[in-house]
């Protein structure tokens, strides 16, 4: 898989401040550099091949604006919405606070009753 617009990565490389979107570049210049060994360049950098195809789609159909949000436009995850806000994170993390163990069946349950949600004992570890 080839890179449009080659000759621009190292411009962009060195000018660019953000160190995630810096890596992303440095990823694709060194891909060019290892002949497009995309498994090397994968090892090297510690990236995922599906996420190294993402970055190279990006590039060559965006160029770098594509670099700098690859996934999508927000740069955060997309899906369900969660049953808890972050502020309603922040208040369980005080009432917890309060007591020093809790059970996670506890937990799930004072979430029931505060918030009227009912989450199961996974998401409730998860959140713990």
């Amino acid at each position: 898989m080839k890179l449009c617009n080659e000759d621009q990565l190292l411009n962009f490389l060195r000018r660019e401040e953000d160190s995630s979107v810096k890596y992303r570049l440095a990823f694709l210049n060194n891909l060019k550099n290892l002949s497009y060994d995309l498994d090397k360049a994968c090892v090297l950098f510690a990236v995922a091949k599906s996420t190294a195809y993402v970055w190279i789609r990006m590039w060559n159909e965006h160029g770098y604006e594509g670099i700098v949000s690859p996934f999508h436009k927000s740069d955060k995850p997309s899906g369900r919405p969660p049953k808890l806000s972050d502020d309603d994170l922040e208040k369980l993390k005080t009432m917890l606070s309060k007591k020093p163990n809790w059970l996670t069946e506890e937990v799930s349950n004072l979430i029931e009753q505060v918030w009227h949600v009912k989450l199961s004992l996974s998401q409730v570890a998860r959140i713990l």
